[in-house]
This record gives C-alpha cells, sequence and structure tokens, in this order.
C-alpha cells in the first residue's frame, strides 16, 4: 500500500463510539495501543465533559508508570470508596492469578449497583480492560464481561478493551464492541475476512511501517479509516498520588 493521501485527525467519532457503545483496541508491543487506551483514560472530556464521569483502568500488567494518573485500588472496597467519593480516575490492580477473573465479575457487578443508585444515575463508567484476553478465552465465558459488553452502554457503562490480535479477544465482547481501533496486528488474512474487514489486509504492511498510525471503524461509518498518530496528554492528578503505595510495596 502506498502512502494514504487522506489521514483522519479528528478523534471525535471515536468518542461519539465510546459515548453510544464499546471500543476495541487491537495492537501488538509497541505500536501505540498503550498510547491510544491513555489518551482515552486521562480525556477529561470523554463523556462530554461531565463532572461526575469515572474511568477505571484495570492495570492487568502491573504497570507502576500507571498509578500517577489516578487513585490506586486493590480491592473492590478501594473501588466502591472511589466511586462515593465521584473521583475521575481509578487504577484497578487485580492480583496477578487466575483470580484476576474473579475481580473483573466483582467490577463490573459493583458499577451495575452504582448505577442503580439515585446519587450515582449521571455518573457514567468508562471501564479500560488491559490484556482482556486474560480474563475469558475467545469461545469461553465470563459473567462480568458478558454482563458488560451486552447491558454496559445502556447503563453508561462503557468498556474500551484492550488486546494484541482481534482473533485472541472473548467472542461475545468483541461481537459487542461497535467500534474498532487497530494497530498492526499479527492477523491471518482468512481471519480478516472472516470478520469482513478486508482492507485491513492490504494496509496491515503499512501500518507495520508506521508505528502509532491506526484504522478504525465505528458504528457510524461501516467503512474503514486511517487515523494519524495519538499523542499522549501530560494529566496527572496530584491528590491521587498519596494514595498510590510505595513503589517497594506496590505489587500485592
Amino acid at each position: 500500500m502506498d502512502s494514504p493521501s487522506k489521514l483522519v485527525k479528528s478523534m471525535e467519532p471515536l468518542y461519539d463510539g465510546i459515548r453510544s457503545g464499546h471500543l476495541v483496541i487491537c495492537g501488538q508491543t509497541r505500536y501505540g495501543k498503550s498510547t491510544a487506551a491513555m489518551w482515552f483514560f486521562l480525556l477529561e472530556s470523554l463523556f462530554d465533559g461531565r463532572k461526575n464521569a469515572t474511568h477505571i483502568f484495570i492495570d492487568t500488567k502491573h504497570d507502576d508508570d500507571l498509578l500517577e494518573h489516578g487513585f490506586y485500588a486493590k480491592t473492590i472496597n478501594d473501588l466502591r470508596y472511589y466511586l462515593t467519593m465521584k473521583v475521575k480516575r481509578v487504577i484497578y490492580r487485580p492480583p496477578g492469578t487466575s483470580d484476576r477473573s474473579r475481580h473483573l465479575t466483582d467490577i463490573v457487578n459493583l458499577l451495575f449497583e452504582m448505577r442503580e443508585k439515585r446519587r450515582y444515575k449521571k455518573c457514567p463508567y468508562a471501564v479500560f480492560v488491559d490484556e482482556v484476553q486474560l480474563y475469558a478465552a475467545k469461545g469461553g465465558k465470563h459473567e462480568g464481561l458478558e454482563r458488560l459488553s451486552t447491558t454496559g452502554a445502556g447503563k453508561d457503562i462503557h468498556a474500551i478493551v484492550i488486546g494484541q490480535r482481534l482473533q485472541d479477544i472473548h467472542e461475545q465482547t468483541l461481537s459487542q464492541c461497535n467500534s474498532r481501533m487497530v494497530f498492526f496486528m499479527q492477523e491471518r488474512p482468512d481471519y480478516l475476512r472472516s470478520r469482513m474487514m478486508t482492507e485491513l489486509i492490504d494496509w496491515m504492511d503499512w501500518l507495520k511501517e508506521n508505528p502509532y498510525y491506526s484504522a478504525f471503524q465505528t458504528l457510524a461509518s461501516v467503512d474503514w479509516k486511517l487515523h494519524t498518530p495519538v499523542p499522549l496528554p501530560i494529566s496527572i492528578d496530584p491528590y491521587a498520588r498519596q494514595f498510590a503505595p510505595p513503589p517497594s510495596k506496590r505489587r500485592p
């Protein structure tokens, strides 16, 4: 593929995609998916600037660099407290074992519980699930992911799921993501054809040579388009730092 003559620069189509449903972000390491995820996580206007919106990042990889961007939580009670305080961003660190799957279900159920209370009726939630393939196999079952993907958007609970390959992502979750953002990824052409993503076959070589560029598709526009690199904003909550554990104690 030659250098494209037209690249989309506005992020509005993707914002609209999240506000109306869910987003999946896929790509190989060092190609830009983490930068894109952090852009959405740190963006205070993601839900039209509503003051009570809370973004929850499920820190599957236990990345210490994330901790300065939100209030640190490692239990459901921690998260419940921050939600009652209506903080803007929470970094939730599940255990580094298979028990992480139960934690994700508990998180989703808590968000649905909060949304049923009058005080939180106007509090939209964005749930960022990093390395989503570690929580459920492609054809497996996962109560939390299934509840989030099928009925979350109707309750203003929106998922942004992040993984390296589309074909590894929990099938029901992927099918419910009305918006998709992909960087270079190792996908078979026959798989892309089976998912009606034939445009990506010709674009993968170009995306491989151009890290941080992406292709995206939203419900409003079924055609795939190419997007310029997403800049990473600098937005640190100074009040969140006091709740982060010291560096020597950050690994649960």
